[in-house]
């Protein structure tokens, strides 16, 4: 019987298949720790893109530190990359010769390969440039970098933050940043420039509202438009959106409609299959949880990426890939991580229907993970990075996913020709050399496959401890169905087995013998004992009557012992029937004797004596023999009667009697009855009778067929007759021997 908290888990899964509850069709690979410094390391904001990959393969990474100079800490951009074949290189510092500190970078990868990165540094002073450089990448470590430049213009009181960078398929660059003029009460722009070629164009405010905004984030789609999202503060923060469309700049949308939180942090990526935008979003109610929107010729209805968390959910970045799938990531808490965020994830496949929100960190080290970033490249594989804290600062860490196959399962045990008995407890194994599998389940048939019964839904193992259950057959089968987001597998045993009943072991008799012609019962001990399927035999001329299976370690049989039954020791067996099963024999386990002890438990009743013919029971001279040819006992009545019997025994040790009459001799020396004095004695095939009744009268009875009386030449004349002796065997005359 399954637990009960595997039937809810079994439930459960099947519930989430059958439902169509969309699974990430992503196989992720172990984290990768990138740094190891004595100091922060950061990712940093969430609108910002720290990571690309080139058609080559190459993954190329962007953060910033805190790095100690002198009596005081300095900002700095740090720079990675991993080269197929060769693995990761050395971190690097870049633009180190430039005063000032500079952090939140942000890169994007043209149609060429080439790299564009954007970052913010402050000078001196309160002044904040955006800063622009570009890298055509080279050999397998971090060469291929430009000198940087200086690609905000206005004047250097006003600061720029938070500079967010794409690349259109024309070849054109698209930076937006943040701008704060030093007006009172401050003035807020987003802005806008694009380099055509090798020249940049002119700035462009996409947002001059008095009101503050911050984080923009853009990106081009396939046409060339250019797409662009911040977040605008008016009494709670929106999400507003900006689109060029060709050369014309369309009007300021809002996206987000709810008012009564803040809607902070937005990230924007195109849909290849139909150049939509997608914006994903933190809304700031509690608790926060991640929104998604995309727009057509309106916005679609706001959607909660997974139930809306009982736990924070904050710092979403969203990624298109080639075959029309989304992909977002996030830093969140959930019931499994609830003390420090983790990094989260969801796909919104073809279907537009998004997964169920998955951790990509384990839930130990409870360690916080930040700001994730998220690439994809044409092989549709997935890259993040994130900073994680390690207890002392911050590092930065890697994750790759790529496809998920679909399960390619094959069964190894049981594989054809095993006995598995009943009860006893064996493994089911089957590998995997597909996708993993999300769910397995376990069936098996008792009829070579016609039908199919469940045994259990797992996941992540590969055997199963299966407690056989009470199905005998010779035609049984195992099958699994291996299933995950990318499709179904399912094997079968290659042949045929059995479940069985298991063989007998006998260890005990009890009585361990018996007489002739008695019945008695006997109790034998050992295990495996089955009611219906185990039988007993105690060998030749011991008649089971009956068996009662008492516990799988005791029997007890009524057995008879036949009068024909060979005395001496003989082996008792214990058979379990099949499929399976098996003998199991004691030797010399029962004794056959000849006679009882003389205790009253040693006598048995058998059938009496009838009266037939002359209506008497038997008195005087009456004797009894019996002939080993026929194994028939014969009796002569005498009393004055000339009543016979013979008996015969049955296979229950039982028996009947058969009544003839001894004829009379001729007057008047034999012409009496028999009375006392008359005995019998076996001999061959026959039965020698002296008549007694002081007669000298002797005849023979013929026990073989054909069968009759013979009268013999009377016993030689003596001082007396035979009158008062008795015998079987010997012959007396009167009292004289």
């Amino acid at each position: 019987m399954l637990s009960k908290k595997r039937l809810m888990s079994s439930l459960l899964l099947s519930i989430l298949f059958l439902s169509g509850i969309a699974f990430t069709a992503i196989q992720w690979d172990p984290d990768t720790l990138l740094t190891l410094n004595d100091t922060n390391e950061y990712t940093q904001q969430s609108n910002q893109r720290n990571i690309v990959v080139d058609n080559q393969g190459r993954i190329h990474i962007v953060w910033w530190w805190n790095r100690p100079v002198g009596p005081a800490e300095r900002n700095e951009i740090r720079y990675k990359r991993y080269t197929p074949g060769y693995g990761w290189s050395n971190d690097t510092t870049l633009f180190d010769n430039i005063t000032g500190g500079h952090s939140f970078p942000s890169v994007a990868l043209d149609f060429s390969g080439n790299l564009h990165l954007v970052w913010q540094n402050i000078p001196s002073g309160t002044n904040y440039n955006i800063y622009y450089a570009y890298c055509i990448p080279v050999g397998t470590g971090n060469s291929g970098w430009s000198a940087a430049q200086v690609i905000s213009n206005n004047p250097i009181n006003y600061r720029k933050f938070y500079p967010n960078i794409a690349c259109s398929p024309n070849g054109n660059i698209h930076v937006v940043w943040r701008e704060r003029a030093p007006t009172s009460p401050p003035t807020y722009y987003i802005t806008y420039r694009e380099r055509v070629g090798g020249s940049w164009q002119s700035e462009v405010r996409m947002d001059s509202s008095q009101n503050d905004k911050n984080y923009p984030t853009v990106t081009a789609d396939l046409n060339n438009n250019v797409h662009i999202a911040w977040q605008r503060v008016a009494g709670f923060s929106q999400i507003m959106y900006r689109a060029r469309i060709g050369n014309s700049w369309q009007a300021i949308e809002q996206v987000s409609d709810d008012a009564s939180s803040d809607q902070t942090y937005p990230s924007i990526a195109i849909n290849t299959a139909n150049n939509n935008p997608h914006i994903v979003w933190c809304s700031e109610a509690s608790p926060k949880r991640i929104i998604h929107k995309y727009r057509t010729t309106t916005w679609s209805a706001p959607e909660t990426l997974g139930v809306i968390e009982t736990y924070d959910q904050a710092y979403p970045q969203i990624v298109g890939c080639i075959d029309s799938t989304m992909h977002c990531v996030w830093n969140g808490y959930s019931v499994s991580a609830g003390t420090y965020s983790k990094v989260r994830y969801a796909e919104r496949d073809a279907n537009g229907v998004w997964s169920t929100p998955e951790n990509l960190t384990p839930s130990l080290p409870d360690i916080g993970r930040l700001y994730p970033s998220i690439a994809t490249d044409t092989a549709k594989h997935l890259h993040i990075v994130w900073q994680q804290w390690d207890g002392t600062d911050y590092d930065i860490c890697y994750k790759h996913g790529r496809p998920l196959a679909a399960p390619v399962v094959q069964v190894s045990s049981p594989n054809g020709g095993e006995l598995w008995t009943i009860g006893s407890t064996q493994y089911i194994n089957w590998n995997n050399t597909g996708g993993p599998s999300a769910l397995d389940s376990i069936l098996y048939s008792t009829d070579n496959g016609s039908t199919w019964q469940f045994i259990e839904d797992t996941s992540g193992i590969t055997n199963f401890a299966w407690l056989i259950p009470n199905t005998p057959t010779t035609q049984a089968l195992v099958k699994i169905k291996a299933r995950n987001a990318a499709g179904l597998s399912e094997d079968q045993s290659d042949a045929t087995f059995t479940i069985g009943y298991p063989a007998p072991t006998l260890t005990g008799v009890n009585p361990n013998s018996g007489n002739r012609l008695q019945t008695l019962d006997v109790t034998l001990t050992g295990t495996n004992f089955i009611n219906g399927v185990s039988s007993v035999d105690f060998g030749p001329d011991i008649t089971i009557n009956s068996t009662t299976v008492n516990s799988p370690t005791e029997i007890t049989a009524n057995i008879t012992i036949q009068a024909s039954a060979a005395t001496g020791p003989r082996d008792v067996s214990v058979t379990n029937s099949g499929p399976g099963g098996g003998t199991a024999t004691l030797t010399n386990g029962f004794t056959v004797e000849t006679g009882g002890s003389g205790g009253s438990d040693r006598w048995e009743r058998m059938a009496d004596i009838p009266s037939l013919n002359s209506g008497k029971n038997p008195k005087s001279g009456g004797c009894m023999v019996g002939n080993e040819n026929t194994g028939k006992i014969y009796f002569l009545k005498a009393s004055n009667t000339q009543d016979f019997h013979i008996y015969t025994i049955d296979q229950a040790g039982q028996g009947s009697w058969v009544t003839e009459s001894m004829p009379l001799g001729t007057k008047p020396k034999d012409g009496k009855k028999p009375k006392k004095g008359a005995s019998m004695a076996p001999y061959g095939d026959y039965v020698y009778v002296l008549r007694g009744n002081n007669t000298p009268g002797f005849w023979r009875y013929k026990v073989t067929e054909p069968t009759g009386w013979e009268t013999l030449p009377p016993i030689p004349a003596g001082t007396k007759l035979p009158k008062d002796a008795s015998g079987m065997v010997a012959v007396t005359k009167g009292g004289d021997p």
